[in-house]
């Protein structure tokens, strides 16, 4: 009975194997039909913007009386660089030509960093100059004057305005910011090179604010930011910040909110990126790491192409962004955005973006811009004469590094060629700062 059991036992085994065997050769679909396995989706930020959103110009209308400007953050703004960008799209190839003197009423349209106009219009004869400026002059009214990104000029002729083309200008810049272009008396001792320095014709009146953090969900991050979140160890400092690392790339996010990535096996790159190359990384980054919102606008674009000082640098790419809010843009101490990245992928990832909340004083006007300007000239001492300036703005700033609450204090931003920025107190004359 026993040995028949044996064998019975046996034979079940003998079955399985021819069974089991059988279904490892043929039971096993092919791998080119098999189904992909299913992954856990990587979280994201919002909507990725198009290229053609992520470039807003200033816009700029020049009159017998003054200048009417639009900046990207300003009411009105969209409708009216709508219209104009068929400026973009000339009727003839531009050519060579010397830099325009014209002096009567013009149409300028400046961007922050050198574009392409196939960003908005694929065929355009203009797709290939990497532009920098667009002009449109009434003394010489068939042409349109292009910028390039090392300061030549190119000609596009065979211009044809629409119907009533300098009416349609009027009533499209007609509730813009008026400005006054500054004589050389009222800037001294500084002067203003090549530049436009306009200032604005009406006082501002601005009120200080609280301002808010923003906050973003850490899960979230660490799930966009890791590929294998369960390999992400948590280190808390003594200063309240806390990192996340997986051992090759960190994200720390401090007590106030501020967030740092670095990612240093990225740099340095291998290759140079296009301008449409950089443009498509960056807004994909932000789209993993806490989005692009409303207030945020790209501010400077620099390519380290080569650099025999520091190796690391080579083939890399560093964006930044400034906020505006209220009309007027918010400054501090460092950018609301920066990052740093290769071809290989992001290097360096810092974001601090603040809004205002309520209102803490009256609207009251900012002193005159003539009075900051003296302010720095005394700061400066001998240093100041022949000093170039590029520009005087009304700001919000906001310094975070004194251990209060940050506030945003009206103030007058005054920018030099050479790249020093001064902040001036705008309801006292005072200099708060000066900026790098």
């Amino acid at each position: 009975m026993c040995e028949r059991i044996k064998s019975v036992v046996l034979l079940a085994l003998v079955l399985l194997s021819f069974y089991l065997t059988g279904a490892l050769l043929f039971g096993q679909p092919y791998l080119e039909t098999a189904s992909s396995p299913d992954y856990e989706q990587v979280e994201t930020f919002g909507r990725i913007r198009p290229q053609a959103e992520q470039v807003y110009p200033v816009l700029r209308l020049k009159t017998e009386e003054n200048w009417l400007q639009l900046f990207p953050w300003t009411e009105r703004y969209l409708p009216v660089w709508k219209t104009l960008q068929f400026l973009l799209d000339p009727s003839q190839l531009p050519e060579s030509g010397e830099k325009p003197e014209f002096s009567s009423k013009q149409v300028e349209i400046q961007f922050p960093v050198a574009v392409e106009a196939k960003l908005w219009f694929h065929d355009s004869l203009a797709a290939d100059l990497q532009i920098r400026k667009v002009c449109w002059f009434a003394e010489d009214a068939e042409s349109i004057w292009y910028c390039d990104e090392g300061g030549k000029w190119w000609r596009a002729k065979g211009f044809t305005a629409p119907v009533e083309w300098e009416t349609r200008l009027a009533a499209l810049f007609k509730k813009a910011p008026a400005y006054t272009e500054a004589g050389t008396e009222l800037l001294a001792p500084f002067t203003a090179g090549d530049a436009v320095v306009l200032l604005p014709a009406e006082l501002p009146a601005m009120s200080m604010y609280a301002v808010a953090a923003e906050s973003l969900d850490t899960d979230k991050l660490l799930r966009s930011f890791f590929i294998n979140p369960a390999l992400v160890r948590r280190i808390e400092e003594r200063n309240g910040a806390v990192i996340y690392t997986d051992g090759q790339r960190g994200l720390r996010i401090f007590a106030h909110g501020e967030l740092e990535i670095t990612v240093p096996e990225n740099e340095p790159g291998t290759r140079n990126l296009s301008r449409a190359e950089i443009l498509q990384e960056t807004a994909q980054y932000l789209h993993l790491l806490g989005g692009w919102p409303e207030e945020l606008f790209l501010q400077s674009i620099r390519a380290n192409v080569r650099s025999i000082t520091y190796l690391q640098q080579l083939y890399t790419q560093e964006v930044v962004f400034r906020c505006a809010a209220r009309g007027y843009p918010l400054v501090g101490r460092k950018a609301p955005l920066s990052l740093l990245f290769s071809d290989r992928g992001i290097i360096y990832y810092n974001r601090q973006i603040l809004s205002l909340a309520e209102p803490l004083t009256e609207p009251m006007p900012l002193v005159a811009p003539e009075t900051a300007l003296a302010t720095v000239a005394v700061n400066l001492g001998i240093r100041a004469a022949g000093m170039q300036l590029l520009s005087v703005e009304a700001i919000y700033f906001v310094d975070s590094t004194a251990g209060s609450p940050p506030v945003a204090q009206p103030a007058w931003l005054i920018q030099f060629q050479n790249r020093q920025v001064a902040v001036v107190n705008g309801f006292t004359g005072e200099l708060i700062t000066w900026l790098q």
